[in-house]
């Protein structure tokens, strides 16, 4: 028996229609005024999300053992800001003209992007998930082609708007668990982004140290530049305190890969961590991002 064709206009999906029309509103906004938003979508958040506040504030215990109860707690009231102002962002990565991002964005070490490309094998621009992340790749976009990866989503519908929303300004969209699509775009000289900072589980992972604690890291920054010769850059973006916009920073990453699994990714995360530490309130605490543990450990949290 044959399944029905999805048609997204289907009256069952114009709720859905309805709530992005007024999503796309918000979007025209002022930049500051989606910023004070924001901070108020992540305060109502920050009350409401009992799961995340709870991983937010397991991870910044573990990560910063030198803050007190106070420090910490001043230190997640500013990241669940940081988390509703990323909800604002995304509407922007959906919607916002090029010419309106242009004005946000400042990107340095664009040089060691045409360097790389000029290569002709591809480039993997390795970054931390920071709240501003989607928003940044779209911004990234409108000078390089892009390819970025996603996950994929269960409802049909959703799916069918996030395929738009990414084949609209990138290059290319590529599931995260499709590795041949990925070397395919680097071996037509694409960008890739790739966030490493994911726990992959104890056996898609090895344990390396990140905050000095033991974390199951992915390989694939390693092994996708040992497969196909590409050259790995590293990324970092920050939102302006002052509400001004956005500064992207681009760097090489010196013989790597060094042809050894274990020092690549250790150096991956010392990327990533001296990156998080300079806008700690910037990143995704939210995520349980030492849930595997070395056999024998105890999860973090139970």
């Amino acid at each position: 028996m044959k399944s029905k064709k999805f048609w997204p206009y289907h009256p069952r999906y114009w709720i859905y229609w309805l709530l992005l029309g007024l999503l796309w509103l918000f979007s025209l906004l002022p930049y500051r005024v989606l910023l004070k938003l924001g901070a108020g979508l992540g305060w109502l958040i920050m009350r409401l999300a009992k799961r995340p506040y709870r991983n937010a504030e397991i991870n910044l215990r573990l990560c910063y053992p030198e803050l007190n109860d106070k420090q910490r707690d001043a230190l997640l009231q500013d990241n669940f800001r940081s988390v509703g102002i990323g909800i604002f962002e995304l509407l922007l990565s959906w919607w916002a003209s090029d010419k309106r991002l242009a004005k946000l964005m400042d990107i340095k070490g664009t040089e060691h992007i045409d360097a790389a490309l000029a290569l002709g094998k591809g480039v993997i621009i390795a970054a931390p998930h920071f709240t501003s992340l989607e928003l940044a790749l779209r911004m990234l976009s409108t000078r390089y082609p892009v390819a970025v990866m996603y996950n994929r989503q269960k409802h049909a519908w959703f799916e069918y708007f996030n395929q738009k929303a990414l084949t609209k300004y990138y290059a290319k969209a590529i599931p995260r668990e499709n590795v041949r699509a990925m070397i395919k775009a680097l071996n037509q000289n694409r960008i890739i982004c790739y966030t490493p900072d994911i726990d992959p589980g104890r056996k898609n992972g090895i344990f390396v140290p990140f905050f000095d604690i033991p974390a199951a890291t992915v390989t694939g920054t390693t092994r996708f530049a040992q497969m196909t010769g590409a050259q790995v850059l590293f990324a970092v973006f920050y939102r302006r305190e002052e509400g001004s916009g956005y500064d992207l920073a681009v760097k090489p990453l010196e013989q790597f890969p060094s042809g050894n699994v274990i020092q690549d990714v250790t150096t991956i995360n010392q990327l990533l961590e001296a990156a998080i530490r300079h806008k700690p309130e910037q990143y995704i605490w939210q995520y349980k991002r030492f849930k595997t543990r070395p056999e024998g450990e105890r999860c973090f949290y139970e």
